[in-house]
């Protein structure tokens, strides 16, 4: 039988277990929202623009393949060095590895999408956890909240942040609350996120993270609506964003 998490943090006090100068307090008026780069571990190039930017956290995307985590967003085409997205095919001259990311993001809290239908995922993600010493600075998100819950199972000191990427998957989110079964946060696509849903979030001691935000509009309307972290492209716009800070003029 399935054992309920750790109950999630009291509102005001950051998810117990994160490293404290990228904890998230959700009480209101806390600070500016958090920057996390939008598949920020993807690759070697894109783990240096997102730590050369600034960056808080790392959104890393984790297929398993075989015994090994690796880091991409689109699914990849049988043994091909190719993956593919929206009809288009896109070439793959090597995968990164989470221990390549691991060793090259300091200590940087990393946001660990799951991605696919692979149910040895959970198995093998929740391995290389243990194995790299990173459950302490690891969350853990996805649609696929069984496999989301099963990583937490294996690896009890890693944080649960399930993904709302449809409008039923709100109400089925408020029915596991109201059932005991609780994460330790929300990562959720913009577009569903209203006032009052982060104000109900909030109140049940859950922190929100706001996906993907690219363009400044995106942005200023999440940091309104209150959420306590930012995903998307360009870090350096979230930033300017969460700060406050004016939209730079246009040269001549």
């Amino acid at each position: 039988m399935r054992q309920p998490p750790p109950p999630a943090a009291p509102r005001g006090q950051a998810p117990r277990g994160l490293i404290i100068r990228y904890a998230i307090n959700v009480s209101k008026n806390a600070g500016p929202p958090l920057v996390v780069a939008h598949c920020g571990g993807n690759s070697a190039g894109h783990l240096e623009r997102a730590i050369a930017g600034g960056t808080d956290w790392l959104e890393v995307d984790v297929w398993a393949s075989g015994r090994r985590v690796v880091c991409r967003h689109d699914p990849r085409l049988g043994p091909l060095p190719l993956t593919y997205s929206r009809k288009r095919l896109h070439w793959l001259p090597h995968e990164f590895e989470l221990a390549d990311v691991v060793e090259t993001s300091a200590d940087h809290v990393l946001l660990l999408d799951l991605k696919g239908p692979a149910r040895r995922l959970p198995r093998t993600l929740a391995r290389r956890i243990r194995e790299l010493g990173i459950a302490e600075r690891s969350l853990v998100c996805g649609q696929e909240w069984d496999l989301v819950d099963a990583v937490h199972e294996q690896v009890p000191g890693v944080r649960m942040f399930h993904s709302l990427g449809r409008p039923e998957h709100v109400t089925t989110f408020f029915e596991r609350l109201r059932a005991g079964i609780a994460g330790h946060g929300v990562s959720a696509w913009h577009r569903l996120l209203t006032t009052e849903l982060v104000d109900r979030l909030h109140d049940a001691g859950l922190p929100v993270v706001a996906w993907t935000l690219n363009g400044r509009a995106n942005a200023e309307r999440a940091r309104d609506l209150g959420v306590d972290a930012m995903t998307g492209d360009d870090v350096s716009l979230l930033r300017s964003v969460a700060l406050g800070l004016p939209e730079p003029a246009l040269p001549g």
